[in-house]
C-alpha cells in the first residue's frame, strides 16, 4: 500500500517530502531546546 504511493508520487514530491520532513525535525528539535532552555 504504502509502497504503491511511493510509484505515484513524483521524484519532486519525494523531495519535498523529504524537505518537509527535514524542516519539521529541525524545526521541532529547536522547539524542545528552547522548551529545556526554558525551564
Amino acid at each position: 500500500m504504502i509502497s504503491d504511493k511511493w510509484k505515484i508520487t513524483t521524484p519532486i514530491e519525494r523531495v519535498n517530502i523529504k524537505m518537509t520532513c527535514i524542516f519539521l525535525e529541525s524545526t521541532g528539535a529547536l522547539l524542545s531546546s528552547i522548551i529545556i532552555k526554558g525551564k
